[in-house]
């Protein structure tokens, strides 16, 4: 009887390093897939245009989408409230709009949402003002460990303005 009793306790002793091995290392991926936490405060950024070799792959990276090359007036700021946070502001023409959403964790289809209803944060940069817009929509989407918020400003019916908050959720294994 002994010896079933730590036959068991090797196997689940194994079992649990086994588990704990590859959630590390799917953790470890998602971390240098993102290109690193930023250390020392946030990283704040601005591209006229999507220029490759610039911060482009960088923001994207860490916002975990693709940045259409029609967009302009790039915002990004790694790390701004948390450590977790990514947040990305642009100017996209509307006929571009759906090719940029494939790139999203968007899921369902946009809700038209209150600007009057967010919430102001301090903390936020000055570029981030979706509570300006007139006409405002939100898309929620995401998976285990991201959590992803895109908002639409429709107010300028020639470009859109795209607001993106991306955040590491948690340090769950990503579902497979």
């Amino acid at each position: 009887m002994k010896t079933k009793k730590l036959a068991f306790l090797i196997f689940m002793t194994v079992l649990v390093l086994f588990s704990a091995r590859i959630s590390l290392l799917k953790f470890s991926d998602l971390i240098h897939r993102r290109g690193g936490l930023p250390t020392g405060g946030p990283r704040d950024i601005f591209l006229a245009f999507p220029t490759p070799g610039s911060d482009l792959e960088f923001i994207q990276n860490h916002a975990e989408i693709r940045i259409p090359p029609s967009a302009s007036e790039i915002h990004a700021c790694i790390g701004c409230i948390t450590q977790a946070d990514t947040r990305v502001r642009f100017n996209l023409p509307p006929p571009d709009f759906v090719m940029f959403i494939k790139s999203t964790y968007c899921d369902r289809p946009f809700s038209p949402l209150n600007p009057c209803e967010l919430h102001h944060e301090e903390q936020a940069p000055e570029w981030w003002q979706p509570g300006a817009a007139a006409v405002l929509a939100e898309c929620v989407g995401g998976n285990s460990y991201i959590e992803q918020q895109i908002l639409v400003d429709k107010t300028d019916k020639k470009s859109h303005i795209i607001y993106v908050l991306t955040l590491l959720d948690n340090y769950e294994t990503p579902d497979e």
